[in-house]
Parts: C-alpha cells; sequence; structure tokens
C-alpha cells in the first residue's frame, strides 16, 4: 500500500538506496562488533562479563536491524513490480 504513494522512479530508488545502504552500515557494525568481541580475554570480572556479553547483544540487534531492511526492500521491490505490471496492463 504504501508503494502506491510513491509514483516517482527516482524516488522509489532512493528509497531503496537509503534502506540497503543503512542496512550495510548495520552488516559491518555486527561483524566490527563480533570482531571485537572475539579479541576479550577469558578470564574476566562480573561487571566486564556484562560488557562482553553486551558485544553480543548489539551484534543480535545489528543483525536484526540488517534483516529487517532486506525483508522491507524485498516487500517494496516486489510492490513496485506489481504497480508496474498492472499500470502497464490498465
Amino acid at each position: 500500500m504504501f508503494v502506491k504513494f510513491i509514483t516517482s522512479k527516482l524516488l522509489r530508488v532512493i528509497v531503496c538506496a537509503a534502506a540497503g545502504l543503512y542496512g550495510l552500515y548495520n552488516a559491518i557494525s555486527c561483524f566490527v562488533t563480533l570482531y571485537k568481541a572475539g579479541h576479550q580475554p577469558y578470564l574476566m570480572a562480573g561487571t566486564v562479563r556484562f560488557d562482553f556479553q553486551g558485544y553480543y547483544m548489539m551484534a543480535a540487534m545489528h543483525v536484526g536491524i540488517c534483516l529487517l531492511l532486506g525483508v522491507l526492500v524485498w516487500l517494496f521491490l516486489k510492490g513496485t513490480k506489481k504497480l508496474r505490471e498492472k499500470t502497464a496492463v490498465g
């Protein structure tokens, strides 16, 4: 339904590019966070251990956002394809 409001092809490209770039940013952030978590020492105090688990929580958040944006872009492109087919026929 949101796709019907975006009739400009340029605006659709901008929306897809922005969502794709933000998804790429979150994917890179996830890998950087996991890299930092992998280089932590094994023997840690309680507070440091909680911070260590925070790295994994942040990585999971970045992966979740990346997947959500991927699904939204896929649905957006699927909706624009249906809209193009509908306007071409009608």
